[in-house]
């Protein structure tokens, strides 16, 4: 394979790399900027837009909307969670259970997002439990809740691979191999994500104890 055969247009591919570099950098001061990381991505995709003139009907025609609704639907879903109270439930009930103890209730943490991002994407799921770690930190008494943290870090984001729902990316991929004609579906993906998934938690759960406690 030739890949400079691949590049059919050099001069759009610089474009979009100067593009993604100023997005990239926007998202990496975003908060001293006080601006909201969709705002900068928006504003990158629409001056690379205008910058290339291309024809945005033709563009828009190539977006996964599938995949778009589907994201609005979940942040949707788990937003009600947290509107009604189950977040808030959630943590109180991890904390009953774990007495208040920074190890129990990181490890049960790592787990409980670690199974609900298999289910939930796990970009919403940590969104919702944000504030749940903080309730945690306020009820509990605890000092340093930074293990909390990573917990729910490691399990969210590790957990998402036991299937091709539990990850944005997932999601993305499955969207492009449909349109290529290659067959993937839940069980296929859950063959090969679940027992990955298990050993990166086994994984962090040594990480975490030999780290912190």
């Amino acid at each position: 394979m030739n890949e400079e055969k691949l590049i059919k247009n050099p001069l759009l591919l610089k474009k979009s790399l100067i593009i993604l570099g100023l997005v990239i950098t926007g998202f990496l001061f975003h908060g001293l900027l006080k601006i909201e990381a969709s705002i900068i991505a928006l504003l990158g995709a629409s001056l690379l837009l205008i910058w290339t003139k291309s024809d945005t009907e033709v563009i828009l025609e190539k977006i996964e909307w599938g995949t778009i609704l589907f994201f609005i639907g979940l942040f949707m879903m788990v937003g009600c969670l947290a509107y009604t109270g189950v977040i808030s439930y959630l943590a109180e009930f991890i904390i009953q259970k774990t007495h208040g103890d920074l190890k129990q209730m990181s490890i049960s943490l790592m787990l409980f997002s670690g199974f609900f991002s298999g289910i939930l994407d796990n970009i919403p799921l940590v969104a919702a439990f944000i504030p749940t770690v903080k309730m945690m930190a306020i009820k509990s008494n605890v000092i340093s809740i930074v293990p909390v943290w990573w917990s729910l870090s490691l399990g969210s984001c590790l957990g998402g691979n036991a299937t091709i729902y539990g990850a944005s990316s997932n999601i993305v991929m499955l969207g492009f191999a449909k349109k290529n004609g290659i067959k993937l579906n839940f069980i296929t993906f859950f063959i090969y994500g679940f027992p990955v998934t298990i050993i990166s938690l086994l994984i962090s759960y040594f990480y975490i104890t030999w780290r912190y406690f």
